[in-house]
């Protein structure tokens, strides 16, 4: 009775601690939450490839197309004046001419898609579009991280661990940069936590979404195809290559399609440049 008594007090002694642990996790990640969204509201712009990433906002969000034109110039003035400038008297245009007088960014805009509805908030509660980009940046890390926090699927301090680890990097720094970095990054952070978590086909979605505006990514997505690959070869025992095939093949091609995304890019620009040989020297004469 002695024994049972002091295992159900030990018990509870480590439940209050594990509560304990995630209260400090919840309220640390509010707090640095709000740091961060605190920064993109007031911190500094910094930029890189702007107009690859402000135009196709405009030319999605006014005219539902993925092509840019002179007039969405005229247009990112007025939605972007403190930006605008930034694009004009940017020196390495990052724009692909299609044909004359049409141009598509050098990278698939995802990113600038998942702006389009911050930018419309901002617009509706008066608030400066301006910092449409950075606070997406911040949601996305901060979402991410939150993801990380409620579900990986490890001891309290563990969670708390990797959270800081996850948090407390350069990637601060690109919170106020408006490029897709902190998209990619956050995009990974939910990847990681869904592999993890033994979830691979949403790993997967998620790896293939992150490599999207950038296809270096995808080699994450190689290395978990090989990795599925061993893992099949290493069950197999005596069977033969025709009952793997008959036992993994429905489960293999819906793994499969969780990478299409990654692959979504290549066609539309393929599409757009008629099959020609992909430039990486964006032309924009008449634009600017």
């Amino acid at each position: 009775m002695k024994k049972w008594l002091e295992e159900s007090v030990r018990w509870h002694m480590l439940c209050m601690k594990s509560e304990i642990i995630k209260k400090i996790g919840i309220f640390a990640l509010v707090g640095y939450s709000f740091v961060i969204i605190l920064l993109a509201c007031l911190g500094p712009i910094r930029y890189h490839e702007i107009d690859t990433n402000i135009l196709p906002v405009i030319s999605i969000q006014h005219r539902g197309s993925y092509t840019i034109n002179a007039n969405d110039l005229e247009t990112v003035i007025a939605d972007f004046p403190e930006l605008s400038s930034y694009i004009i008297s940017f020196d390495e245009p990052r724009l692909i001419e299609v044909s004359s007088g049409e141009w598509i960014p050098f990278y698939f805009p995802i990113y600038p898609l998942i702006c389009i509805p911050v930018k419309i908030v901002l617009e509706f509660l008066k608030l400066d579009p301006q910092r449409t980009f950075f606070i997406t940046n911040a949601l996305l890390l901060c979402g991410a991280l939150f993801f990380l926090q409620l579900r990986l699927q490890v001891s309290y301090i563990q969670r708390l661990i990797a959270v800081l680890l996850l948090a407390i990097t350069p990637i601060i720094y690109y919170i106020n940069y408006l490029n897709y970095e902190v998209f990619i990054y956050s995009m990974l952070i939910i990847a990681f936590v869904l592999w993890y978590n033994k979830n691979r086909n949403w790993s997967a979605f998620f790896v293939s979404i992150a490599a999207m505006p950038n296809s270096t990514v995808a080699a994450i997505g190689i290395a978990m195809i090989i990795e599925y690959l061993i893992g099949i070869i290493l069950k197999k025992g005596k069977k033969s290559i025709v009952e793997l095939v008959r036992i993994y093949w429905k489960k293999t091609i819906i793994y499969a399609l969780c990478f299409v995304p990654c692959i979504i890019p290549f066609i539309v620009q393929y599409y757009y440049l008629r099959g020609n040989v992909f430039s990486s020297t964006a032309s924009s004469d008449g634009l600017f």
